[in-house]
């Protein structure tokens, strides 16, 4: 079996930064397609973001 990249949801990690004030609102921005992860726009709240991914949002 391959081995699970170690890492946070992306609308965990946004919610636990404290960018938005819940959950649901950080899922959102991330379904909105408004959201970049290494350059590559994403749009399922269920991507792993690790240390030394960059994120860029409005």
């Amino acid at each position: 079996m391959s081995e699970a990249k170690p890492g946070l949801r992306i609308d965990k990690w946004l919610w636990q930064a404290r960018f938005f004030k819940t959950r649901s609102l950080a899922a959102k921005l991330v379904q909105s397609g408004k959201l970049r992860l290494n350059g590559e726009l994403i749009s399922k709240p269920s991507r792993v973001v690790s240390e030394g991914d960059v994120l860029t949002f409005p």
